[in-house]
């Protein structure tokens, strides 16, 4: 009887065994798939949008500022932004006016606003506003406090029309710094599907590969605007 059961239990652990094999076998061929097709359009398309993102973006700084006190409507402090113009909005994202002048190695971040909390922006396109005014000087112990900080990257509104006008001028040149041998066009939409932007040259009617890209816009007024960037290669 004894013999009759180890047999009995061998054979369930054989027929586990190939299962947990069989099962192993399955997944790996579902993370590598080696029947799965190569298509060259996917990696043309992605060289070109790592290219062409890497050409039109820029970092944009951003941190939050709230007023711990009743401060007067313009007041400067010294914040460490590098050389970057700066751009302010108030807690609705209304456009105040800001300016930046360097103050030793720090920047003196003035706001001419209205409320106690603001979006300040960091990038080197700005127009910045002209404050002629008395301003109050914030300390930060007692008048202030820095909150949420970040550094994104954006598609640059001037170097997407410098890119543009590139395209234009110089494709073949400009071909070989993406690392790309397929001819290209791309266009800029907004969220409503209108065309904003759009460089093309003869694109052939079939074996066109395209893909979207969404990006958000940063402009030198200091608006900022989603968008989809579409990228067609052939």
């Amino acid at each position: 009887m004894k013999m009759e059961n180890r047999k009995g239990i061998s054979h369930i652990e054989i027929i586990l065994s190939f299962v947990i094999f069989a099962g192993f076998l399955i997944f790996l061929l579902a993370i590598f798939n080696p029947f799965r097709s190569y298509n060259p359009s996917s990696v043309y398309l992605n060289i070109l949008e790592r290219g062409i993102i890497n050409n039109i973006s820029s970092k944009v700084d951003f941190f939050t500022l709230r007023l711990n006190k009743n401060i007067p409507n313009c007041f400067y402090f010294s914040y460490d932004m590098g050389l970057k113009n700066v751009s302010a909005k108030d807690k609705d994202y209304n456009k105040v006016e800001a300016k930046s002048i360097l103050a030793g190695d720090k920047k003196q971040i003035t706001v001419n606003g209205v409320g106690d909390f603001y979006y300040i922006y960091g990038y080197e396109g700005f127009e910045e506003d002209n404050i002629n005014q008395v301003c109050k000087e914030l300390k930060k112990v007692d008048d202030y406090t820095i909150g949420l900080s970040r550094t994104y990257d954006m598609v640059s509104f001037t170097k997407l029309l410098a890119f543009q006008e590139r395209y234009n001028s110089d494709y073949t040149g400009l071909k070989k710094e993406l690392e790309t041998t397929q001819d290209f066009s791309f266009n800029v939409k907004d969220s409503l599907g209108n065309v904003s932007l759009s460089v093309t040259k003869n694109v052939p009617k079939t074996n066109v590969f395209s893909m979207n890209a969404p990006i958000q816009i940063v402009y030198n007024n200091g608006s900022f605007k989603y968008a989809i960037l579409n990228i067609q290669t052939w």
